[in-house]
């Protein structure tokens, strides 16, 4: 929410109804240069500061069941996501018992 707030403050007062983001797409749209500028420092500054990013390179003959499996799911990240707190978990259980 803290970034929309950002994001009204460089482009203008904007309504909070449903067709907000469709409405807010297109002021980016008509943005000046120096605006756009503004906006992808603000966005930048907030991805940097709120989110992790990594990426990953498998192998087509060696990881053909991983990338099978991922290239199946609708959500690759929210299937890794998945997995990973799955391998969480058991580690928990796994400490847990020893």
């Amino acid at each position: 929410m803290k970034n929309k707030r950002l994001d009204r403050q460089l482009v203008g007062d904007v309504k909070c109804t449903k067709d907000v983001n469709r409405r807010f797409c297109d002021m980016v749209k008509n943005m000046t240069e120096e605006k756009r500028k503004q906006y992808q420092k603000v966005k930048e500054k907030w991805k940097s500061e709120n989110t992790f990013h990594f990426s990953v390179r498998l192998q087509n003959t060696t990881d053909a069941d991983l990338i099978e499996r991922i290239s199946a799911c609708p959500s690759k990240q929210g299937e890794l996501k998945r997995l990973a707190r799955l391998g969480i978990e058991y580690e928990k259980k796994m400490k847990g018992e020893t």
